[in-house]
């Protein structure tokens, strides 16, 4: 149980140079509810001085340890101003020490926050939206171009240009078909709820090995795993970051050299930097923030895909509030490094 303070009237004297010198405004108000007591701030704060203050009605209600928020109004202005109370005695009586602070620019900054987080979550809700239409609308049309390009292509006694005609739209529904499904797979990392959890690295990168194993034989790629920690995160998003990474090596592995993936990390006290190394084709490191854009390749037609591996795996690492970083030497190989926390902040219990 906290005790009551005491302030004598000897010691007074001193307190009210202690309290003068105080930004925040104070208040000694009596059981009765009647000022006894105001700082240098309290005058400045209610624009009154002395005689206007002491010896009057407080004018609001009073509850012990309990933080409220009271309307002043100061120079034809309306404030915000947050109060606590304590019990103290003052002379020798029970009274109640205020302590007021002037709140008005942080409450309307959260106002704005608030403005802009309404505003962000519209405009999230909005490209959700937009993805739908991508993953169902728009992938429906396409569907039928190559059910129908199929059906003229089962046909024969056509002329040869005409095959051929038939099989390039075929090649570019197929790609449009690629194409939706990468957009939608971008938005379900941004604007789906994920649920965080203890996930062991080393396991998750075994389950994407073993979930490759025919990919892997066919080049026979070998994969060094380190050690690696247990970090806070989104299970099946870190499945899908480093599937997106080893498959990007074995795609882009050199030809006559045997593929070999790295992954290593090194475990600091509040973060993880995991390293993934191979040796295979490279890139320009003039090109390396590019790797990350949307539908951005640097090998056009030479290799399949879209682009959109490598910016899913930069959206999973934003996601997850760290930073992913490439480099590259041209025919020797490639390198991300990943930097994540160990523990999310919005799971820290706070003491």
């Amino acid at each position: 149980m906290m005790r009551m303070q005491t302030l004598s009237a000897h010691t007074a004297v001193a307190t009210d140079t202690i309290l003068d010198s105080l930004l925040d405004a104070v208040l000694v108000v009596d059981t009765a509810g009647i000022i006894i007591y105001a700082n240098r701030s309290a005058f400045e704060l209610f624009q009154k001085n002395a005689t206007e203050l002491i010896d009057h009605p407080f004018g609001f209600p009073v509850a012990q340890y309990e933080v409220q928020e009271i309307n002043v109004i100061k120079d034809e202005t309306p404030l915000t101003v947050q109060m606590l109370a304590s019990p103290i005695e003052w002379n020798g009586k029970k009274a109640s020490l205020l302590s007021l602070r002037d709140i008005t620019a942080q409450k309307k900054l959260m106002v704005e926050i608030e403005g802009q987080k309404a505003l962000l979550e519209r405009k999230n809700e909005e490209n959700a939206q937009y993805a739908s239409l991508a993953s169902h609308d728009l992938k429906e049309p396409v569907r039928k171009i190559l059910i129908f390009s199929d059906l003229l292509l089962s046909h024969d006694g056509r002329p040869s240009a005409d095959t051929e005609k038939i099989q390039k739209i075929h090649s570019l529904a197929s790609r449009m078909i690629l194409l939706i499904d990468g957009i939608s797979q971008l938005s379900r990392v941004s604007h789906v709820e994920h649920s965080f959890n203890l996930v062991d690295l080393k396991q998750v990168v075994d389950e994407v090995c073993n979930d490759l194993e025919f990919a892997l034989a066919e080049k026979e790629v070998v994969v060094e795993v380190g050690s690696l920690p247990v970090i806070d995160a989104v299970p099946d998003k870190m499945y899908q970051l480093f599937l997106n990474l080893i498959s990007n090596s074995i795609k882009y592995a050199r030809k006559n050299v045997k593929p070999l993936v790295r992954i290593t990390a090194e475990d600091l006290d509040e973060e993880v930097i995991i390293k993934l190394q191979d040796n295979g084709i490279g890139f320009n490191n003039n090109w390396a923030k590019q790797l990350f854009q949307p539908f951005r390749r640097l090998h056009n037609n030479e290799y399949d895909g879209v682009g959109i591996g490598l910016s899913i795996c930069s959206r999973i690492v934003e996601l997850h509030h760290g930073e992913i970083h490439a480099s590259g030497i041209e025919g020797k190989g490639a390198e991300f490094t990943i930097r994540l926390p160990r523990i999310q902040q919005m799971h820290m219990t706070e003491i």
